[in-house]
């Protein structure tokens, strides 16, 4: 997949977000609400492993639901308030990456849920063991560290009977293999949607890694914004009046794709039967992020995966 730009927009176009404000609010409020049923339904059908599942899928919704909403109200045009500058955009890219790292882990871990989840919690168990050996072998004849230190073993052994870790690895957690990242996802484990992690780390993963990273070329990137105000005059206002405005549109808009992509994913896999509701608000975002010559990165995402998902019968 390519990325074809026809034409240089020459003229900033009003992105109209109020049209799909309320209506994401009202679709994260209802797959929020869904997801709850359900595991009250596998707690109650003695599925524990199932309800841990969804459980996990509710807190990484939940986890991008409050990513969103701060980056809606750091970088909000309204109400006014003169706390809130325009320069402060330039954070949302760290946190559109840990809204890749979600999705890459639930598209990824949905193609295999009740093994992968497995591994996920599996990991989990061996990261809290290799926390607490680093813990202990530093501060472990320290007293004030003893209280701490206790907590952190007694976590360790309600974790290992929750999730049923064999003695064996308990014993030597090095056994347990390590969550993958995302690039490992996409380069090194075969799954059902490669060709989608693929997509992600191609046209997503890597300029958004570069500024959150602060990696020269994501420097670059950033510098107009963050030494603004000592560019001469010219420039500055080129800044100030169009170059931070277009910044804030691309990464904002990212930040609501990649929460509807999450979204979507968890309704379509456990079937919460909220696709009418995705379906309008999929179709209206892309319509406002339209710009003539450029390829919208929502279309591109939506044609590749969420299309078929959102089909009506």
């Amino acid at each position: 997949m390519s990325k074809q730009v026809l034409q240089e927009p020459t003229e900033l176009r009003a992105f109209h977000y109020d049209t799909v404000a309320a209506p994401i609010d009202g679709l994260l409020f209802n797959v929020d609400r869904d997801l709850q049923r359900r595991i009250g339904t596998h707690h109650v059908a003695g599925e524990g492993v199932r309800a841990r599942s969804v459980e996990m899928t509710l807190m990484f919704l939940r986890y991008a639901r409050i990513a969103y909403n701060a980056v809606r109200f750091l970088t909000a045009d309204t109400p006014p308030d003169p706390a809130r500058k325009p320069v402060y955009a330039v954070i949302i890219p760290n946190v559109n990456r840990q809204l890749i790292d979600i999705l890459s882990t639930l598209v990824f871990m949905l193609d295999d849920l009740v093994p992968r989840h497995n591994w996920y919690e599996r990991s989990g168990y061996r990261g809290m063991r290799e926390q607490y050996d680093l813990y202990n072998k530093t501060y472990g004849n320290d007293p004030i560290w003893q209280l701490h230190l206790k907590s952190l073993a007694a976590a360790i052994i309600k974790a290992a009977q929750t999730l049923n870790i064999p003695t064996g690895d308990q014993l030597e957690p090095s056994r347990i293999k390590y969550w993958p990242t995302p690039n490992q996802m996409n380069k090194r484990i075969k799954t059902k949607s490669q060709d989608f992690l693929r997509y992600l780390i191609t046209w997503l993963w890597g300029d958004t890694s570069e500024q959150a990273h602060f990696a020269c070329n994501g420097m670059f990137t950033l510098a107009p914004y963050i030494y603004g105000d000592i560019l001469d005059e010219k420039d500055r206002e080129r800044v100030n009046d169009r170059l931070i405005h277009q910044y804030h549109y691309e990464h904002f808009s990212r930040t609501v794709i990649l929460v509807l992509a999450i979204a979507t994913e968890i309704d379509n896999y456990f079937v919460l039967n909220n696709k009418p509701q995705l379906s309008g608000i999929w179709i209206t975002f892309i319509k406002q992020t339209e710009i003539p010559g450029v390829e919208s990165e929502a279309k591109e995402m939506y044609d590749l995966r969420y299309k078929n998902f959102l089909e009506l019968p």
